[in-house]
């Protein structure tokens, strides 16, 4: 019997382990060798849920030396069934981890110290789950500190996240932002259960948090205040879309979105369908203001004085106004130039600077 050597002793003994998250398990197959002696080797093949097989990880057909059981043939992303393209055809365990320790000590040198095993133990349990060499490589050396994290901890966060309907690619994003990797997975399943029982299911849920993480620190009871009161100026069915286009109206100070909700609906004459659909608690007061005041005086925006006015409609939609950059806002209404329209900006600040300076001495009179 050929002995392996210590590397390639970690990486069989990872990959013959039978594993049931995702529907997942290892079928090992005998196959026999000539070369030195007759040597049993283990041939492995993934297995999904529902019957679903993907090809083998070692070819049963090719002879291999013991060396080459520490490589993986084409890793599959088993969420969504593609390969990724700018990984190798195989892909060397030992290898990966080498080249991921290399790249984090460039920035932090403390990785050197690191457990060399069970940081294999970790990128092992990844690409076991069918999370690709460059997905893994990309999110460690982004942050390198998930290295310090164990196996078993991060393959529960990992496993939960892919409950709740993540991506590899997604969990991914979650996990280089920091946040959920300093939460236990109790408290996020709690925060995934808010945001469903306010109405994110489906892939809403995955792709809100992935582009926006933060959103899993909030309470769930501080969430449910918040959507509580959002329930006061817009439709139920209107919470969902607003979050998911402004997600800080979270965390925002709710006298600055009753300020921002009350300038938009009174001062532009602006209602709540358009609010919805637009970013508009993405941005301060003082931002739209200034796009409001600059339309105003430009004469493109006119307050409707009746609910039935039609100048209602010849008003540029909330969406035009604030979602676009300065350029193209500058272009669209007057087609001002980028340096003039700044020069406006740094005027109306001043303007706004001046309202807070005599809003404060007026108050410190009154006291």
């Amino acid at each position: 019997m050929v002995s392996l050597g210590r590397n390639s002793f970690q990486v069989f003994r990872a990959i013959t382990g039978i594993r049931f998250g995702s529907c997942l398990y290892l079928e090992k197959k005998t196959c026999i060798f000539g070369g030195l002696g007759s040597v049993q080797k283990q041939c492995l093949k993934y297995h999904y849920g529902c019957g679903d097989s993907r090809p083998s990880v070692i070819s049963p057909k090719k002879t291999v030396s013991p060396r080459e059981f520490s490589k993986f043939s084409k890793a599959v992303d088993h969420q969504k069934g593609t390969v990724d393209t700018g990984q190798l055809d195989i892909t060397d365990v030992t290898t990966l981890v080498t080249e991921i320790l290399t790249d984090c000590a460039q920035n932090d040198i403390m990785v050197q110290s690191l457990n060399r095993l069970a940081v294999t133990d970790l990128v092992e349990d990844l690409l076991l789950k069918g999370w690709s060499p460059t997905l893994t490589r990309n999110m460690l050396v982004s942050s390198p500190n998930l290295l310090k994290r164990s196996k078993t901890q991060m393959s529960k966060l990992v496993d939960l996240f892919l409950v709740y309907g993540f991506t590899n690619n997604q969990t991914a994003l979650i996990l280089k932002s920091g946040v959920a990797t300093s939460m236990k997975t109790n408290r996020l399943k709690e925060g995934f259960d808010a945001f469903r029982k306010i109405g994110m299911r489906d892939q809403k849920l995955p792709r809100i948090l992935s582009n926006f993480p933060e959103l899993l620190t909030q309470d769930p009871s501080a969430l449910t205040h918040r959507v509580t009161l959002l329930k006061e100026l817009f439709k139920t069915d209107d919470i969902v879309p607003l979050i998911v286009g402004s997600p800080n109206i979270v965390f925002e100070d709710w006298s600055n979105i009753l300020k921002l909700f009350r300038y938009v609906f009174f001062d532009m004459g602006i209602k709540q369908r358009q609010m919805v659909t637009s970013k508009l608690f993405s941005y301060s007061l003082n931002f739209v203001r200034t796009r409001h005041i600059f339309l105003v005086r430009a004469g493109f925006h006119v307050r409707p004085r009746k609910e039935d006015d039609p100048v209602r409609n010849t008003n540029p939609r909330l969406s035009d106004i604030l979602d676009t950059s300065d350029a193209h806002f500058a272009k669209m209404f007057g087609h001002m130039s980028l340096k003039d329209y700044k020069a406006f900006a740094a005027m109306m600040e001043r303007e706004f600077d001046k309202e807070h300076q005599t809003g404060n001495d007026s108050s410190n009179e009154d006291e």
